[in-house]
């Protein structure tokens, strides 16, 4: 049940963010108004639904409608990724398309600046560098006994680290290859 429904990172919800993607890969992203069309759908399906699980929690909880302790209606009308509810996905998944969309845009717009160029080389090594934050990253952090218990600034501090070497890494890693090395062997697997 955990693995499917209801744990850290449960099939069902994260299938449909699969979906949502496969849908939007296959977008003609060329097209200004393709994307303009997708940018003002997500943020106004983004807004409604926050507005619309915000208010309903007011109302509830305000008025202590059906008997629901605060900490149930905060879960069970909460856009929050736990529990992850179908107000999640909808909010989360259309803000998550506008980000990519302003992301892509601002590339556009900055293709000749250096950071942009060295965040598209990490796009690139996207599956590598996601499984290396797993186990180098994590991995590192839990060898040096420090995985617990950090306050902010060691989570930051940590991850703005991992940025600046998957950057550098992607940079010199695509100067002797075409792909990552998760990515080359997906290819071969898929071939």
């Amino acid at each position: 049940k955990d693995i499917i429904f209801n744990g850290f990172y449960p099939v069902f919800p994260w299938c449909s963010f699969l979906l949502l993607g496969m849908w939007f890969g296959r977008q003609d992203f060329k097209t200004a108004s393709v994307r303009k069309k997708i940018f003002i759908w997500s943020m106004a399906i983004w807004a409604t639904t926050e507005c619309i699980f915000w208010g309903i929690k007011g109302v509830i909880g305000r008025l202590g409608l059906f008997n629901l302790s605060l900490e149930q209606v905060e879960s069970w009308f909460s856009t929050s990724f736990s529990p992850p509810l179908p107000q999640y996905i909808i909010a989360d998944g259309s803000l998550a398309l506008a980000l990519i969309i302003t992301c892509f845009h601002l590339s556009e717009r900055l293709s000749g600046n250096r950071l942009v160029q060295g965040l598209a080389k990490v796009g690139q090594l996207s599956l590598t560098l996601y499984v290396m934050h797993i186990v180098v990253g994590v991995g590192l952090v839990n060898a040096i006994d420090s995985l617990g218990n950090q306050t902010i600034l060691f989570s930051f501090y940590s991850a703005l680290i991992f940025c600046v070497l998957s950057i550098l890494f992607s940079i010199l890693w695509l100067k002797n290859f075409e792909a990552g090395p998760l990515e080359m062997a997906f290819r071969k697997i898929t071939s």
